[in-house]
């Protein structure tokens, strides 16, 4: 490339990517942190890496399984060197990604060279064509997360190897030098141990093969006969196959060191659609955050007006091209969707324009040059070399101007994400051993760019100046045990060191849970009573219900409008107590059920201290959804909030709502709060004074066997109970109905209350951590009421 080219591009980077040397880390890059203080000390961690997996595969397993020994190396070696000083990690993630541009350059000219020269595009055109490539590379939105997020390096280490492999391997079948082919060999070495994302690069490399092995070698036998095919093949496998030697050594390799060939993230988190697809293939060519480019604005509908104006630029270029110079689009097509075979597992779940992005970082490479090419072949003695030349820089410009704006968001989170961390060391380090600290209400994310990982990834050193083995949230998935047993645990000796805190999102501190007076709380409203705490109305542009009490004290709420909709029933329950409120419970009937339709749902929604609106506020999710039977008769609708962190912590309840369908009219006899002793089995554990509430441990030496003490004789009906675990990242189904499938670990006992005893040898291959419950069941084998609180069982863990 040029030399003027490469100042342009170093400009460019400069300017644009300036916001991203931030002093912060972000999400994943704490565990990262904690793992290479650790081998600074044990240096044979890091060789493990190479040749051990550190956990055992299992399909239900809550950890994900890499092999990705290279980059643990060069991780390293970058906290060797920077220590906490976390913008030059950002400065070397700017270089390597400047590197790979510079490569997608010389891939263009390659791609050019491997044609015939009746073939190729003129000096001028592959200039500009290799010059916008670049270009349109490193200025593409869809880039800042690669770059701005410390552990990305993977991405752009593999991107890199990747890109310098086969442009290696093209210089070796044009010049035929070995030069090449042995660092090519080398560097599809490295990449294998880098990412997953490797397993593109032998398909691309036989790709290439394919489509330029004729004009490359000038085979006359294969060229004349253009529908043979299967010579073509064959000789493209035979070329490639030190590559596909490599493939298969390397999935050998993962198969002895983490147990199975695919690995990577469990299937219990692996939901692939079409839509998902279709969402993340839109996202691919719209890399736009939302959250901070609204889509009304100027600039997103400009994005869709020029991106739609280069690709129609694009097919006009195709069909102007003869037919044997339209392989380089052919082979970029191939190519881009060879990009996505490694990530076909996680693509529909995980891809979205703020975080995800770097499943598709290796497929802007040849979307990029797809984009550029249009544009270079018609900029030169053309009809629409105008609109070309004009299209070009605009799209330049609204790419880099979402790429800094991108960039702004990226290091306002690295910012608010610093401000957490200095607020979780203030509470953990002020005590003495090691707290129970438990936090609800914080925010996974900032304006959608996820940002805190597990708390054991910060509560331990160097982050902090020692470590805090029990600091975890109560509203996400980490290992911590059901809010119930915190409740129960409250006057016990655990709770002297235990710490329960929620994120106050108005000062953005962290604050301690308040324990309102409960000796006054109300239990029940009828009546008069009940009418005075509700108001009910509408939705909007809906004719407003009538309200009135009969005689039996039911209040009855009347719908003027012809087909079903939904009321909203605003409660004023003044100084609510969350922290003693286990259930909310209604008696309706509804009038004409069977309208409703078989999905109609009722949802109590809440706000306090920590959910501030009724929207889910930063995860603290702060409603409650439940199915409404198919019948006239009177229901009872209970709503548990027990162990939902964001109302139990969130001291009082400031406002309440409860929206439902109706048809012509619903009767309310009743609103209540039940206690949990009439609904659930109570659970203790034995556990020692200083564990933690709702684990216990079970191992083959001191801990082969612990008791669980279960009263369930406080619900109606129960003769038995049951009690069940699963593995930590396998699902529970809904509460009141048991499981579909069935769950690890089922014991039934014939009594409502007694001992049941959980033993090492009932797990007898497994290790890990499991959830546990006890469900009451009635005479004829049906779950009642709801599950106890969920405790967690950690063997040999």
């Amino acid at each position: 490339m040029p030399g003027a080219a490469i100042i342009f591009l170093l400009m460019a980077v400069s300017l644009l990517y300036r916001p991203t040397v931030f002093d912060s880390f972000i999400a994943d890059d704490f565990l990262y942190l904690n793992w290479a203080n650790k081998v600074v000390q044990h240096p044979e961690l890091l060789l493990e890496k190479y040749w051990r997996c550190e956990q055992k595969w299992s399909a239900d397993a809550a950890f994900l399984l890499f092999y990705r020994p290279f980059f643990y190396t060069v991780f390293l070696l970058e906290y060797k060197l920077f220590g906490f000083a976390a913008r030059y990690y950002h400065l070397v993630n700017i270089a390597i990604e400047l590197l790979s541009t510079i490569i997608v350059g010389l891939i263009v000219i390659s791609l050019n060279e491997s044609l015939p020269n009746s073939k190729r595009l003129s000096n001028i055109q592959i200039k500009i064509w290799a010059l916008l490539s670049s270009a349109f590379f490193v200025l593409y939105p869809l880039h800042s997360e690669i770059v701005n997020w410390i552990t990305s390096i993977v991405d752009l280490l593999v991107v890199f190897f990747i890109l310098l492999s086969f442009w290696c391997y093209t210089q070796w079948r044009i010049k035929s030098n070995r030069a090449y082919f042995i660092v090519s060999i080398m560097s599809s070495v490295l990449a294998f141990l880098t990412k997953e994302t490797s397993v593109a690069l032998p398909l691309t490399i036989f790709a290439y093969e394919l489509f330029f092995c004729d004009d490359i070698s000038n085979d006359a036998q294969i060229s004349t006969t253009k529908i043979n095919w299967l010579k073509r093949v064959k000789k493209s496998l035979i070329t490639t196959l030190p590559y596909w030697l490599i493939l298969s050594l390397y999935f050998c390799l993962r198969t002895i060191v983490l147990g199975d060939l695919i690995a990577g993230y469990p299937d219990s988190v692996c939901y692939p659609t079409l839509a998902g697809w279709l969402k993340g293939l839109t996202i691919i060519f719209i890399p736009i955050n939302t959250l901070t480019i609204g889509t009304h604005s100027y600039i997103f509908k400009s994005w869709h007006i020029v991106l739609g104006t280069v690709i129609l630029l694009n097919v006009i270029a195709i069909f102007r091209t003869k037919n044997d110079s339209r392989k380089i689009i052919y082979f970029l097509s191939i190519w881009f969707l060879v990009t996505l075979v490694p990530a076909l597992k996680v693509f529909p779940n995980v891809m979205s324009s703020f975080n995800g992005a770097r499943l598709a970082y290796l497929g802007t490479v040849p979307l990029c040059v797809f984009l550029a090419y249009g544009l270079a072949v018609l900029s030169k003695n053309g009809r629409i070399s105008f609109l070309a030349r004009l299209t070009t820089p605009i799209f330049l410009v609204l790419a880099g101007t979402i790429l800094y704006t991108n960039n702004l968001t990226w290091a306002a989170a690295g910012r608010w994400t610093t401000k957490v961390v200095s607020e979780i060391k203030g509470c953990c380090q002020n005590g003495v051993g090691d707290p129970l600290v438990y936090i609800t209400g914080l925010p996974f994310s900032y304006r959608g760019i996820y940002c805190i990982v597990p708390l054991a990834g910060i509560a331990q050193e160097p982050i902090l100046a020692k470590d805090v083995l029990h600091c975890v949230r109560l509203d996400g998935d980490e290992f911590s045990c059901s809010p119930g047993f915190i409740k129960d645990n409250i006057e016990q000796a655990a709770a002297k060191r235990m710490k329960l805190l929620y994120w106050d999102s108005s000062s953005e501190t962290l604050k301690p849970v308040e324990f309102s007076n409960c000796n006054k709380l109300r239990r029940q409203w009828r009546g008069e009573d009940l009418r005075q705490i509700m108001r009910v109305s509408a939705l909007s542009g809906v004719n407003q219900p009538d309200v009135h009490v009969l005689e039996n004290g039911t209040v009855e709420i009347i719908s003027h409008e012809k087909n079903n909709t939904f009321i909203v029933i605003e409660l004023n329950l003044p100084d609510l107590p969350c922290w003693y409120v286990d259930f909310l419970a209604l008696r309706m009937r509804f009038v004409d059920m069977k309208t409703l339709g078989p999905y109609a749902q009722i949802q109590f929604l809440f706000t306090n201290k920590i959910a501030r609106d009724y929207s889910k506020n930063y995860f603290a999710y702060n409603n409650c959804s439940l199915s409404i039977d198919l019948t006239d008769k009177e229901q009872k609708l209970i709503f548990p909030l027990r162990n939902q962190a964001a109302w139990c912590m969130g001291g009082k309840c400031s406002n309440a709502k409860i929206v439902l369908p109706i048809k012509n009219s619903l009767r309310i006899s009743e609103l209540f709060l039940p206690r949990a002793i009439e609904l659930m089995p109570q659970v203790k554990l034995q556990t020692l004074s200083y564990d933690p509430p709702g684990q216990i441990r079970l191992d083959k030496e001191y801990n082969h066997r612990q008791c669980i003490t279960y009263d369930a004789c406080g619900i109606k009906d129960c003769t038995q109970v049951i009690l069940q675990a699963v593995p930590f990242a396998r699902s529970f189904d809904n509460s009141n109905v048991g499981l579909k499938k069935s769950p690890f670990i089922e014991k039934r006992v014939l009594n409502p209350s007694g001992r049941l005893y959980m033993r090492r040898d009932e797990f007898p291959m497994e290790t890990g951590v499991f959830k546990g419950r006890v469900v009451a069941v009635d005479k004829t084998n049906r779950p009642i009421g709801f599950p106890s609180d969920t405790f967690l069982i950690f063997v040999d863990s």
